[in-house]
Parts: structure tokens; sequence; C-alpha cells
């Protein structure tokens, strides 16, 4: 699976953006339970799944996560499953209002740490083992700390909110941070950031941007690769993940995504500290893997 961000997908991936009608669950329905973990202490991996160093001439940092939004999930029973071939669970809704179907990110579920963000009925997911899970991921939210330097008041130390769009095509609408607005109502590719900061009365700045590359974690990419563009990031469950079809009770999953340092930046003058206004661009914003655990 590559890093690189393109504007074609691959036709197989077709189903990643079809809405699905999943069956209403109510109280008394058995389910599959999803709960949103972010895990700064997670090994950072690359997109092959093995452990990852920060790349020469960049710096990185661990964001403090504020939120998340899944667009897709499936379980796969084996590392040759194909991406779509599995118990696919979870489609979010998409749109056509800017041009090119995308993913509509004013209906995700934003979810916080350790909140619930999707619940699917046990009797829609197909009874048999489990051993790998793929997770979407279209959205991430958090504070970046940065250095701006040569202010009238010197040099200033602060925090922004990052916006992160991971999905394979996202429709934004407007982007507003204290008092200050983007009007974008357009679909943006995987890597479109906004990003703001307020450190009155010196410097205030809403601006956005793209980088360059968004890691997707995938350990089985020699068997089952996933589409270039896509944020299908797939985790392993130890042991697997068994459905009778017999269960009485809700089975909770856990998805614990790694943001060990999963904020990575050009850094020129390799002080290790993110200065935008000097130009120091995000080059990678992706996260660092996924762990898969049964509650």
């Amino acid at each position: 699976m590559n890093k690189v961000i393109v504007l074609g997908l691959l036709l197989g991936v077709s189903l990643l953006w079809s809405c699905q009608k999943d069956e209403a669950v109510t109280q008394q329905d058995p389910a599959l339970v999803f709960y949103m973990v972010f895990d700064e202490n997670q090994v950072r991996l690359d997109n092959l799944g093995n452990p990852s160093s920060i790349g020469a001439g960049n710096a990185a940092q661990t964001p403090e996560v504020a939120a998340m939004a899944v667009h897709y999930i499936e379980l796969a029973p084996t590392a040759h499953t194909q991406l779509g071939e599995g118990a696919v669970l979870y489609n979010s809704p998409s749109t056509t209002a800017g041009g090119a179907q995308a993913i509509d990110m004013s209906k995700l579920t934003y979810a916080g740490q350790g909140s619930e963000y999707v619940r699917i009925s046990l009797r829609n997911v197909p009874p048999g083992t489990y051993q790998y899970i793929r997770v979407s991921l279209a959205y991430q939210q958090g504070s970046i700390a940065l250095h701006v330097p040569g202010t009238p008041a010197g040099d200033l130390d602060g925090i922004g909110v990052l916006r992160s769009y991971l999905g394979y095509r996202n429709y934004v609408g407007n982007i507003t941070e204290g008092g200050e607005q983007i009007h974008v109502n357009g679909n943006r590719l995987q890597g479109f950031w906004a990003f703001y900061t307020d450190l009155s009365p010196h410097y205030t700045n809403l601006d956005t941007g793209s980088s360059a590359a968004t890691t997707v974690v995938n350990p089985i990419a020699d068997t089952s690769p996933i589409p270039q563009g896509s944020c299908v990031v797939t985790g392993m469950f130890d042991p697997p993940l068994v459905i009778t079809g017999n269960e009485t009770g809700d089975v909770s999953i856990e998805t614990r995504f790694s943001v060990n340092n999963s904020f990575e930046w050009n850094d020129p003058n390799g002080n290790g500290l993110w200065e935008p206004t000097l130009g120091e661009n995000p080059v990678d914003m992706g996260v660092r893997g996924l762990v898969p655990v049964v509650r």
C-alpha cells in the first residue's frame, strides 16, 4: 500500500462509497459495538505495518486528538480476503454535491476518546472467525503545538487546532474556527487540512492546505492490498474474533489507533519546532496503526 495520495481510485473500491442500508438496532438486540481509542503509546508503524522512524529532514509530534470519524468498517476472515469480500458492516453516507461522489462530512459520527461510534445488530454479522478488521478513517481533529518566530512581541509558542480530512474524497462545507470562516463547499482529496491558531493579539490565522502523504497502515498488503488514496487501516485480532450467531449480549470492540508522532512535518532548520510561518508544511498526518481489542 502506498503513502502517496493520488487522484484515481481503483474500480474495486467502489463498495467503499456505496451506501449500505442497515437494519435498525433496538436496545434489546445483541449488537457489535465499536468504541474509539486514541493511543499515544502504541507502536508507530509505517504503511506496511513495520516499526517506523521519522523521515530524514523531518520532525514529528503526537497530537492531542479530540475526535475521529469513520467511513467504513469491514471484518476479514483471513489475510487473503480482498477488500470488500469480507463482512462489510458499515458505510457512512456519501454525496454528489461537489461533483464526484464523496464522503458527506456533515453525516459522519465524530467520536472522542472512549466514545461509542457504531452499533451493528449481530443478526447482520455473518457467523464466522475473523482475523482482521478494516476501518476507513475520514476525519481527525486534534491540537498541535507550533512556534511563530519574529512577531512584534517576539517569538511565540502556542497550540492550534488541526482538522485532517483522510477519506478517499471528502465533501467539505464551511470551516469555522474562532469567528473566522473559510468557504470550501466542495470535494477535497485525502490529505486536505485546516489549521487554526489564536495567539492574540499578535498572531491569529485560519489556513488550509494539503499534506504530501498520509500513512495508512496495512500489514497484509502483499496478500490483500487497498487502493491508493483511501484510508482503510487494517488491524489484526489477537485472538481472532469469533461470531457464533448465538450471542445473547453485546460484543464490544475498541479500535485503538496509534497517534504516536503521527503529525510529521518538514523541518529544514532541525529545531524540532513546527513553524508554519516559515513554510514548514505537514508531510504526513495519518494514524500509525490499528489494534482491535474485543471486550
